[in-house]
C-alpha cells in the first residue's frame, strides 16, 4: 500500500475513532464560534500548551463547507465547517496545530504523533478521562500512539484543564446530530468498549 493510501486509511480510522470517543459527550455538542474561540484561547494559554508548543497565535474561523474543517499552517487559521462547530472538531484541529508547532518531524498528518497530541489536547481541555477514552478507542481501532520522551510528560496535561472535567463525565448532555441538525437528549454510557 502506498504512503498516500496508508495516510488515507489512517485518516478515515482516526475520524471514526474520535467520533466514537466523543459521542454522547460534551465534545459532540454544537457551540458558537465565540465559545470555540474562547475555549481554544483558554487551552492555548494554559501551561501545557505554552510549555510544549509555544505562544504563536492562531485564528479560529468558520467556513462555508458542509463537511470540511482544516488547519492551515501557512495562515495559522483553524477553519471549522458550521456542521462541525463542536469541541471534538476543535480538538482535532488543535492537535494539528500542536503537531505543526512541536518543531519535529511528525510523520503522516493523522499518524501516531498526531494521535498522541490529539489525546494530549483532550487531556488539557477536559481532563484525564477525556484523553484516555480517545487513546483507548485509538488502541481498539489498531491505531498506535507515539511514545514521547519523559520531557513532555514532566507534568500531566490534565493537571490544569481549560474546562471542568466534570463536564465531560456529566450523566446527561444535549447532542446535536451533525447531519440533520436536530437536538436530542442523550445519556452518557460508562467507559468506552467496542
Amino acid at each position: 500500500m502506498s504512503t498516500t493510501a496508508q495516510r488515507d486509511v489512517d485518516r478515515r480510522q482516526v475520524y471514526r475513532a474520535e467520533e466514537l470517543a466523543a459521542e454522547l459527550t460534551i465534545l459532540d455538542e454544537r457551540r458558537s464560534l465565540a465559545e470555540l474561540v474562547a475555549i481554544a484561547e483558554r487551552l492555548r494559554s494554559g501551561w501545557w500548551w505554552q510549555a510544549h508548543f509555544g505562544t504563536r497565535g492562531i485564528e479560529v474561523r468558520t467556513n462555508r463547507s458542509r463537511l470540511g474543517s482544516y488547519w492551515n499552517p501557512t495562515t495559522r487559521i483553524v477553519s471549522l465547517c458550521p456542521s462541525a462547530s463542536d469541541l471534538s472538531t476543535l480538538c482535532h484541529e488543535l492537535a494539528h496545530v500542536a503537531a505543526t508547532d512541536w518543531g519535529r518531524s511528525t510523520g503522516p498528518p493523522h499518524g501516531p504523533m498526531f494521535r498522541t497530541l490529539h489525546v494530549g489536547v483532550r487531556h488539557a481541555l477536559l481532563g484525564q478521562r477525556a484523553g484516555d477514552d480517545l487513546a483507548e478507542v485509538y488502541t481498539q481501532f489498531g491505531l498506535p500512539l507515539h511514545r514521547f520522551s519523559s520531557a513532555i510528560h514532566d507534568r500531566p496535561a490534565w493537571a490544569e484543564t481549560a474546562l471542568d472535567p466534570a463536564e465531560y463525565t456529566a450523566e446527561r448532555i444535549v447532542r446535536v446530530d451533525r447531519f440533520d441538525q436536530r437536538p436530542s437528549g442523550s445519556i452518557r454510557p460508562g467507559p468506552i468498549a467496542l
